[in-house]
């Protein structure tokens, strides 16, 4: 009924459905191969509601060993989780040393880097047969933990996308590549992305205004600056030679006014 609603109501004509690392590999070297048949049940109910499906890998604040979702436990050393205090807003989590350090610990340690694209390879397997399915968002809002802001996409991230696109299409060679920028993008950092070697390749940022986020609430006379970044993303998508798809934005149906 909710994916009927989404398309009759609506009018939506595809969604971005969240998977989790954790949920795929909750034990290092073993999927859970129920979970994805829960996935493949929910993706066939979009395509009987007459939806495509971008399927997203979800983080936020790392993984489930902060509370959070995304990466499992034990791709981090758990004595960073044992020392973390949560803070509120919950956004201001990244800046945490124990969570920057677990990102640090994914990019730069080249086998819990590979246990993820691996870990994407394995989801291609299990739904490249499904017809709603036409792409895969690699990582939603990807983290820099202490590596310099402004070289982190082109010399961290970027590789890693690249590595995992190939992955993915050597068993899954017609899904489109949805690409985010780092979550340094939200704060207004341009994106350092360099045109893909791989075709097909969408870049997916997140459109939002910051103060909204942080309040609840939304000031109208930030309407104009608001627009203003959705066409600066725009024109970083022509220098990447990519379509622009925006993957999140702020707003809740029940009321406009709030983000």
């Amino acid at each position: 009924a909710e994916y009927t609603r989404l398309r009759a109501d609506w009018g939506m004509t595809a969604i971005r459905f969240l998977i989790t690392w954790s949920a795929i590999e909750p034990a290092q070297g073993h999927y859970d191969d129920a979970y994805l048949d829960w996935v493949r049940a929910r993706i066939q109910l979009a395509r009987a509601a007459g939806l495509a499906v971008v399927i997203d890998m979800h983080q936020d604040v790392y993984g489930e060993g902060f509370g959070f979702d995304g990466a499992p436990a034990w791709t981090c050393d758990a004595a960073n989780y044992a020392s973390f205090t949560p803070k509120e807003p919950w956004g201001l989590n990244y800046a945490a040393p124990e969570v920057m350090a677990c990102f640090d610990h994914l990019w730069s340690d080249a086998a819990t880097r590979g246990a993820l694209t691996a870990a994407w390879k394995h989801v291609a397997e299990a739904l490249a047969d499904e017809p709603a399915v036409i792409g895969f968002d690699l990582l939603n809002e990807p983290s820099w933990g202490s590596h310099a802001v402004g070289s982190f996409e082109r010399d961290v991230l970027q590789p890693f996308y690249e590595d995992t696109i190939a992955a993915v299409r050597t068993v899954a060679p017609h899904w489109v590549a949805f690409v985010e920028p780092s979550n340094s993008r939200n704060l207004g950092f341009a994106t350092s992305l360099q045109p893909f070697a791989a075709p097909n390749v969408v870049y997916a940022p997140h459109l939002y205004d910051v103060a909204a986020e942080q309040t609840g609430g939304f000031d109208p006379a930030k309407a104009t600056a608001l627009m203003e970044d959705a066409v600066d993303l725009a024109d970083e998508a022509e220098v990447l030679g990519a379509p622009r798809w925006i993957g999140e934005y702020g707003g809740q149906s029940a009321d406009p006014e709030i983000a």
